[in-house]
């Protein structure tokens, strides 16, 4: 199963929530540099990181900009999440064993949007910036049928799991200030600290009914309209003119929103509630090289490693089934992209091509799909899907891009990615004053 945000924070993190109602489950997340040049090179940008992307990509490397820069991009995305949970059967086979038959819905989305924006400004030998990044932006609209459930054992209170209605929307935009300079002649360093704005609406309503079709609904909603802090820092060393690495960590915001469980039927198991949760954006840490073989090649590599196990630490249950606990891995995600200058034409032009792995790094069970149907529950009616084991699957994403300088002023840069969650074709330019 793919059903990975998007954008993200890009990226920036795409993000999920800290709870498992049905609208926010299974959301993948995905971190990256913003600009058309580093998704060419899949996302691998650390090591380079010399234009007014830098602010986010790798705040050290604004010291690698000589000239005050504005940089502008503009993005259009279409995807396509599947939802696993559509519908269908769940047949036990013999006594350890079971057909999960399920039929897949999709919620499909396209949206255009302005993701950042940045001014570099070179002082001596310090660098100064303002920027505006646009971390999530997010939108879900589904529905599920009824999985009937036929098991051999006839004293099992459990024969179906109940239809939904489904609904997501998170919109996050950071506004930053950065400052960097450089040590030497072998390293830079520089600072990103971001305002943060979250906002959350996630609302899962089960459509329950008792024996003589009664409507008995079960509304799980999670909202919240909130701010904080985060930061990024990073080091660039450029060992000499062939070979350079960089580090950045990223600390990110955490935002608070308000759960509720509210079921028209009392369930003692599971009673209503309204409770306060924690939305973390998990933390990450990244390594990159960036090698020059010739004036005409580049070639990028990065390393991140993203904290998802931060998401689930403060889990909000709507299913409150406590023999099953759900949980997010850490992952290592790989970014390469190379590039070919063409240098002799009136204006040089860029040819890039890149890739990158995203390990399935959505919520699992710590047992195994077959042990829910066998756990205890009083009302299973009300019990919600956590069939998730069967649906991990990495995604990879392709990227090709083309970029073009025109004078000593203009930087525009042109990508498109392709996986199989979507597309994205991002458009960004830089200017250049002298």
């Amino acid at each position: 199963m793919r059903a990975s945000l998007l954008w993200i924070l890009a990226v920036s993190p795409s993000i999920c929530a800290q709870h498992n109602n049905r609208s926010a489950r299974d959301l993948q997340f995905r971190f990256g540099n913003p600009g058309a040049r580093s998704l060419a090179f899949g996302g691998a940008f650390l090591g380079l990181a010399d234009d007014a992307t830098a602010p986010i990509a790798n705040p050290a490397g604004m010291s690698r900009t000589y000239h005050l820069s504005i940089s502008l991009e503009t993005q259009f995305e279409s995807r396509t999440d599947d939802i696993p949970f559509g519908g269908g059967q769940i047949t036990q086979t013999n006594l350890f064993e079971f057909d999960f038959a399920f039929q897949k819905q999709e919620s499909s989305h396209s949206q255009f949007r302005v993701p950042f924006a940045a001014i570099v400004s070179p002082h001596g030998s310090w660098r100064w910036a303002v920027f505006m990044h646009q971390q999530a932006d997010l939108k879900r609209n589904y529905t599920t049928d009824r999985i009937q459930v036929d098991l051999l054992s006839p004293t099992s209170s459990i024969d179906s799991y109940a239809p939904s209605t489904d609904t997501l929307e998170l919109d996050i935009v950071n506004v930053g200030f950065s400052v960097g300079s450089q040590i030497g002649p072998h390293l830079m360093w520089g600072l990103s600290t971001f305002y943060s704005l979250f906002q959350y609406q996630a609302d899962s309503t089960i459509h329950l009914s008792d024996q003589i079709g009664t409507p008995l609904p079960v509304f799980q909603t999670a909202s919240g309209d909130d701010q904080d802090l985060g930061f990024i820092i990073g080091l660039l060393l450029p060992i000499n003119e062939i070979f350079s690495f960089g580090t950045t960590f990223k600390r990110q915001p955490e935002f608070t929103y308000q759960a509720e469980l509210t079921a028209t039927r009392f369930n003692e198991d599971n009673p209503n509630f309204s409770r306060e949760g924690v939305f973390k954006v998990p933390d990450s840490w990244g390594l990159g090289m960036s090698v020059r073989p010739s004036d005409q090649t580049t070639i990028n590599a990065d390393i991140n490693r993203v904290y998802y196990s931060q998401i689930t630490d403060q889990l909000v249950d709507f299913a409150n089934i406590p023999e099953v606990r759900q949980s997010m891995p850490d992952v290592t995600e790989i970014h390469v992209g190379i590039e070919r200058a063409f240098l002799n034409s009136t204006y040089p032009w860029f040819l890039r091509i890149g890739y990158w792995l995203d390990p399935y790094h959505a919520a699992t069970n710590d047992i195994e799909d077959s042990q829910i149907l066998r756990g205890s529950s009083v009302d299973p009616g009300i019990r919600d899907i956590f069939f998730l084991h069967q649906f991990a699957d990495d995604v990879q994403h392709f990227s090709l891009g083309f970029g073009l300088t025109i004078g000593n002023h203009y930087q525009i840069d042109a990508a498109i990615e392709s996986s199989d969650v979507g597309e994205i074709v991002t458009l960004s330019g830089i200017y250049r004053f002298q």
